[in-house]
């Protein structure tokens, strides 16, 4: 895609040109070591489902110290990080809801996929703690799905769960 979009491929006029020179960043969603060698050495930005900050913090020194390897500075490679949450002022009532949201889309029980991925089930003081440490771990884009089962006070959870977010991100 690149070499298309900097117009590296004979006979290819791609239309509509990319709006940046070279094309839009590509960020790479994966972890295991040679996913971190290929976001260090390939790839503009790294966003995995790392199930704790302590698993993330060592996946980006993978990512920064394959970029250095490779002649790149590392520090070019943007660290995000994706985050699955369910908030409710009972932590029951949010593990209630991370559980029904994780069955109705993965078919899968929610503390299996929490295995797996980021994911949080509890207040909004947990929930400012938890999105906390990963940003501490070095995460500098943070993308959150909000679990919900229904679409019910999804809009007043949203606001809420910016409330404590955005000043994480100062």
């Amino acid at each position: 895609m690149r070499r298309l979009w900097r117009g590296e491929e004979a006979g290819v006029d791609l239309l509509p040109r990319p709006a940046r020179p070279g094309g839009p960043p590509i960020w790479l969603g994966a972890h295991g070591p040679r996913m971190l060698q290929l976001a260090g050495t390939r790839f503009d930005g790294w966003i995995p489902f790392s199930s704790t900050p302590d698993i993330y913090a060592a996946g980006l020194r993978a990512v920064r110290e394959a970029a250095e390897r490779a002649g790149r500075n590392p520090d070019e490679i943007t660290p995000a990080v994706y985050l699955t949450l369910a908030l409710a002022d009972d932590t029951a009532d949010a593990a209630r809801d991370f559980d029904a949201y994780i069955r109705a889309y993965y078919g899968v029980p929610g503390d299996v996929m929490a295995r797996m991925q980021a994911s949080h089930a509890g207040t909004l003081e947990s929930t400012a703690e938890w999105i906390a440490a990963y940003v501490a771990a070095g995460a500098e884009h943070v993308v959150l799905r909000l679990a919900r089962p229904t679409l019910e006070g999804y809009s007043d959870m949203t606001e809420r769960l910016l409330g404590v977010a955005r000043p994480l991100a100062t």
